[in-house]
């Protein structure tokens, strides 16, 4: 792993109250299948990472995302995580910061942990990275401005409009992936995206023509009628696999959509 890191002073005033502050700045080059690690390592900061070239992959509650050029993902302070090379050289920039609403300034964005930001700001990084260092309280303030105005950058163009493709997928994937978990639904969906409930609602509702709930069902339904009808699997363990925690639950959903019990509805159609 290469890069350059640039981190604060430890004489740095922390006695200036401020709602956050500059903790490091940095740039990161990982190999094709180089790793960095952090499970052990519970920071106390959020970070974004910006792609400037080639392809990463960031791995996050079991869940990877993978980062190009011009994408943004971002960590809250306790989250272990994993970074992995996934092209022959993945290049990106990194912002950490902390202070007591640092958290609370990031969600309030409701980004996305991943999303396309457009072109990276360079300029803004080059002017953190020289000041860095500095001691002063304006200096300090200015700094803690600059990072607003990086997380502007961040959200790209207003809205989720031209992304919306983007994070409509990205929601399906996940649905697919956890079919067999019991918690699946649509505030789990939105807390993993970060994404309001109600704008991830309309994001669907626009792009498939459904709600993000709805998907979920007929998904599970999908699922359960393939399984019913192209294996010799007992019900109950296919009611396990479309995340259904007991029997009769699945049998009452299946029900509602065939008319019939799961093994009068297998019965008939083979």
């Amino acid at each position: 792993m290469a890069g350059k890191v640039y981190k604060r002073l430890e004489s740095a005033s922390t006695s200036l109250a401020m709602p956050l502050r500059i903790y490091s700045i940095g740039e990161k080059i990982l190999r094709e299948n180089e790793r960095e690690r952090t499970e052990d390592v519970k920071n106390g900061f959020v970070e974004l990472i910006w792609g400037i070239s080639g392809i990463g992959e960031v791995t996050l509650y079991g869940q990877t995302f993978q980062i190009r050029e011009n994408d943004v993902f971002y960590y809250l302070p306790g989250e272990a995580h994993v970074l992995r090379g996934i092209s022959s050289e993945w290049k990106s920039r990194w912002l950490c910061f902390d202070g007591p609403l640092a958290e609370a300034v990031m969600l309030s964005y409701r980004y996305p942990r991943l999303q396309s930001a457009g072109c990276f700001p360079e300029d803004l990084f080059r002017r953190i990275e020289q000041g860095i260092c500095e001691t002063e309280p304006v200096q300090l303030r200015t700094m803690a401005g600059l990072v607003l105005e990086v997380l502007a950058c961040a959200g790209g163009n207003a809205g989720y409009g031209i992304h919306s493709g983007r994070i409509v997928k990205r929601c399906m994937e996940l649905v697919e992936s956890n079919l067999s978990n019991p918690e699946l639904d649509v505030p789990m969906l939105s807390n993993l995206m970060r994404i309001h409930r109600s704008t991830l609602t309309k994001l669907f509702s626009a792009r498939i023509g459904r709600t993000p709930g709805r998907y979920i069902l007929d998904q599970r339904f999908e699922l359960a009628r393939t399984l019913l009808l192209g294996s010799s699997l007992p019900v109950g363990e296919i009611a396990v696999r479309c995340g259904f925690s007991t029997p009769g639950s699945f049998s009452r959903f299946i029900r509602r959509g065939t008319g019939r019990s799961p093994q009068a509805y297998r019965k008939e159609k083979q």
